[in-house]
C-alpha cells in the first residue's frame, strides 16, 4: 500500500475525545481489535477519521494473504467489484478482505499462524512486521479512495480461513489457465 500522504496531527489534535472514524455499533468493537495492532493508536484513529489509511502491523493478532487481482478475478470470472465483491464474501465464508491498489491487489485478513504453513509464491503471505495499509471499517464501497473493505469484518478476531483462501487460490490459477 502507498506511504500516507496526510499532514500530522498536532499534540492539540490527538489530545481530546475518541478519534473514532465514524464507526458504531458492530463496527466499534472491529475497530478498537484492529488497533490493537498499530504502533500509536491515537496516530491511526486520527488517519482513519481524515479518511485515510492507517498502516498497521502484521503479526501477533492477524497477518494477509496477498491475492493478485487478475487471479481473484479469474477465480470470480469478472472483473467488476459489483460481482467481485459478493463472490469473495461467499468463497471465504465472510471472512474479512481488503481491495488496494486500484484491485490490482487483495489481501485476505487471516491468523498469524497462517504464515507458518502457507508457501504458495503466487499469493504471499505478509510476515510478521510487515506494514498493511487498512481502511477505515466504515469504507466498505470500491471508489476513488486507495483501499476499501471489500469483505468487512464480522468482529474481532473472525478472519479468513486460510484453507478457503488456498481453495481461492487454486480455482483462480484453474481458471486463468496457470494450474503451477
Amino acid at each position: 500500500m502507498r506511504e500516507s500522504t496526510q499532514r500530522a496531527p498536532s499534540p492539540r489534535e490527538l489530545d481530546g475525545p475518541s478519534l473514532s472514524a465514524e464507526a458504531s455499533g458492530a463496527e466499534l468493537p472491529v475497530e478498537q481489535w484492529l488497533l490493537s495492532a498499530a504502533p500509536d493508536i491515537r496516530q491511526a484513529q486520527w488517519e482513519w477519521k481524515q479518511g485515510g489509511l492507517t498502516f498497521l502491523r502484521c503479526g501477533p493478532v492477524f497477518t494477509a494473504i496477498r491475492l493478485p487481482g487478475d487471479l481473484v478475478r479469474a477465480a470470480a470470472r469478472s472483473g467488476e467489484p459489483a460481482e467481485v465483491d459478493p463472490y469473495l464474501a461467499e468463497a471465504l465464508n465472510g471472512g474479512p478482505v481488503i481491495g488496494a491498489h486500484g484491485l490490482k491487489s487483495y489481501y485476505a485478513l487471516v491468523p498469524p499462524s497462517a504464515g507458518l504453513r502457507w508457501k504458495h509464491p503466487d499469493a504471499e503471505c505478509l510476515a510478521w512486521g510487515t506494514w498493511l495499509g487498512v481502511p477505515p471499517v466504515t469504507r466498505t464501497t470500491y471508489g476513488a479512495h486507495d483501499g476499501y473493505w471489500v469483505v468487512p469484518m464480522n468482529g474481532p478476531a473472525q478472519l479468513c480461513d486460510v484453507d478457503a483462501v488456498d481453495t481461492l487460490r487454486r480455482r483462480g490459477m484453474e481458471r486463468s489457465g496457470d494450474e503451477s
